[in-house]
C-alpha cells in the first residue's frame, strides 16, 4: 500500500508544481507587449549562440572543480567523463520536484558505473564541490548587496544586509574551521540522525556515511589544502563567468548595464529557482526574479525582463535535452560493459 502512495504522492507534487510554475507565468506576462518581445528576440538573433558558448565554459569550469574536489585523484582522460555526467545530474535536477537530491545521486550512480569510483569517494567529491558553489555564490552576494543598495539606498534595510553578509562570512569559517581542527561539520547531523532513527537500520547505515564523508572531507583539507582553495577559486569564477550571460543579453539589446548588476541578477535569479526546487524546471521563478530585478534596479525597456527570460530559457532547455541525449549514451554504454561481462563470466 504504502509503495502505491509513493509514486502517488510524487506525481501530486509533480502537477502542483507545474501547475504553480504555469500561474507565475502567467502572472508577470500577462500585460507583456507582444510586438515589442518580438523586436527584441530579432535583436538578440546569433547571441543566443554566444549565451550557450558562456554557459559551456561557465560549466566547464565547474568541472574542473570538481575533478579537483576528489581525494584520490582521476586521469586527466577523465574531465570528459566528467563533464557528461554532471551534465546529466544538473538535467535531472532541474527537472524532478527532489532537484539536487536526484541530481547528486544520479552523479554518484554513474560515477560508480564510468569511473569506478566509491560511493563514499564521490558522495564526499560532490559534497565539496556543492558547498564551495554555495559559498563562492555567498562571496558574490556580499558584492551584490553591496551593489543593490548604493543603486537603491534602502537605508531601512542596511541593517539586514550587514547580517547577512556576516553570516556568509561566518559560515565559510566554520568550514575551514571544522575541517581544519578535525572537528568535522557533519557530526552533529549523523548523531541526531543515530539518536531519532537508531532503530532502523538503513538510517544507522546513513548516519555512518556522513562520518565517514566528513572524514574524507578532513583529509582533503590536511593533504590537498592547495587544491581546496582552488576549487573554491574555480566555484567563484565558475559564477562570474555564468554571469556574462546577461550582459550578453543586454550587449545584444544596447543596455548600458555593468557587470556588477549581471552578477547581481544571476544571483537573484538562482534564489529565485532555489526558494522553488520542488518545481520541474523553476518554472515561473526565473521569469518572476528577473521582472522583480529589473525594475528594482530600472532596467530600460518593458518586456526587457522577458526577452532575458526567454533568451535563458531557451539555453535551459538547450542542455537539458544534451543531458538526456547524453544519459542515453551513457546507459548504452553501461548495458553493453554489463553484458560484456557476463559473457567473459
Amino acid at each position: 500500500m504504502s509503495e502505491t502512495k509513493r509514486p502517488r504522492g510524487r506525481l501530486i507534487i509533480k502537477i502542483a508544481g507545474a501547475l504553480l510554475g504555469i500561474i507565475l507565468i502567467y502572472a508577470v506576462i500577462a500585460n507583456t507587449d507582444i510586438d515589442s518581445l518580438i523586436v527584441q528576440m530579432n535583436m538578440i538573433g546569433g547571441f543566443f549562440a554566444a549565451a550557450i558558448l558562456i554557459t559551456f565554459t561557465s560549466q566547464f569550469i565547474a568541472v574542473f572543480a570538481w575533478f579537483r574536489s576528489f581525494l584520490s585523484p582521476l586521469p586527466w582522460k577523465s574531465l570528459l567523463h566528467l563533464f557528461n555526467i554532471r551534465l546529466v545530474g544538473e538535467s535531472l535536477a532541474q527537472i524532478n520536484p527532489t532537484n539536487v537530491i536526484a541530481g547528486e545521486t544520479l552523479k554518484g550512480i554513474l560515477l560508480k558505473d564510468k569511473l569506478n569510483v566509491d560511493y563514499l569517494d564521490g558522495a564526499a567529491s560532490l559534497l565539496l564541490s556543492r558547498i564551495m558553489i554555495v559559498l563562492s555564490s555567498g562571496a558574490l552576494l556580499i558584492f551584490g548587496v553591496a551593489l543593490m543598495f548604493q543603486r537603491l539606498a534602502f537605508s531601512s534595510l542596511q541593517q539586514a544586509s550587514i547580517a547577512v553578509c556576516v553570516l556568509i562570512s561566518a559560515a565559510f569559517l566554520y568550514f575551514v574551521y571544522a575541517l581544519k581542527t578535525r572537528r568535522g561539520f557533519l557530526g552533529a547531523p549523523a548523531a541526531l540522525i543515530k539518536k531519532l532513527f537508531g532503530r532502523f537500520q538503513k538510517m544507522q547505515r546513513a548516519a555512518d556515511g556522513l562520518m565517514q564523508i566528513d572524514n574524507e572531507l578532513i583529509e582533503f583539507y590536511h593533504k590537498k589544502r592547495g587544491a581546496f582553495y582552488l576549487v573554491f577559486f574555480l566555484s567563484l569564477l565558475h559564477r562570474i563567468v555564468g554571469s556574462m550571460e546577461y550582459y550578453v543579453i543586454f550587449y545584444a539589446l544596447g543596455i548600458d548595464a555593468g557587470f556588477l548588476s549581471c552578477i547581481l541578477f544571476d544571483l537573484s535569479s538562482m534564489l529565485f529557482r532555489s526558494a522553488g526546487f520542488f518545481i520541474p524546471g523553476q518554472l515561473g521563478l526565473e521569469e518572476f526574479g528577473n521582472k522583480l530585478m529589473f525594475s528594482l534596479v530600472n532596467i530600460p525597456g518593458s518586456e526587457t525582463w522577458v526577452t532575458a527570460s526567454l533568451v535563458r530559457r531557451g539555453r535551459q532547455i538547450f542542455w537539458i535535452l544534451a543531458g538526456f541525449m547524453i544519459y542515453l549514451f551513457l546507459s548504452a554504454d553501461i548495458k553493453k560493459g554489463l553484458k560484456e561481462t557476463e559473457n567473459e563470466k
